[in-house]
């Protein structure tokens, strides 16, 4: 069972972005670009920036500049297979910032905003890890809300705790704790 905190967050983060592409391939084209008044305008686009912040985070732990929006199009298909990739590199840095007792490490990076104004941000790598997880299930939720304003309902509960009684607990163990 996981017990990692790092490991917990992404796993847990995998996993639940994962569950909301999957609600989402029921939805036409236009479900999936139908604008709301919340996160970045509609599904696809909130799918697109979760993956795009954790390879934009990635960058900047590898010691490269963010990289830029490519505005799409982008596809649920797209989007998942960047969310494997990024995976891999998430995890690879992960695993050499911890070997290399780097975790508590400063990240300094700089940050264009507004347009035209650059600021100088400095934060440890272990609080950069936490953020990107942390930032994917706030725009995670905002996507469950629109698939609730379309109708769909998700089967499952996406919580941490219902993550692992899913994925890492025994099944009888399932049943006793979700029904």
């Amino acid at each position: 069972m996981t017990t990692d905190p790092y490991q917990l967050l992404f796993r847990h983060f995998d996993w639940a972005t994962r569950q909301v592409i999957d609600a989402c391939r029921a939805l036409d084209a236009v479900q999936l670009d139908r604008k709301f008044e919340m996160g970045v305008g509609s599904l696809i686009a909130n799918l697109d920036h979760i993956v795009w912040a954790v390879e934009g985070w990635c960058d900047r732990l590898e010691g490269n500049p963010w990289r830029p929006d490519d505005d799409g199009p982008h596809t649920l298909d797209s989007i998942t297979a960047r969310l494997d990739d990024v995976g891999r590199r998430w995890n690879a840095l992960l695993d050499a910032d911890r070997a290399a007792g780097r975790l508590e490490s400063p990240l300094t990076y700089d940050i264009e905003r507004p347009p035209g104004t650059v600021t100088r941000r400095t934060l440890p790598r272990s609080a950069v890890y936490v953020h990107t997880m942390t930032h994917g299930f706030h725009h995670r939720a905002q996507c469950v809300n629109m698939l609730r304003q379309i109708g769909v309902k998700l089967p499952m509960q996406l919580d941490l705790c219902f993550w692992q009684w899913r994925t890492e607990l025994p099944p009888e163990t399932i049943k006793q704790r979700c029904g």
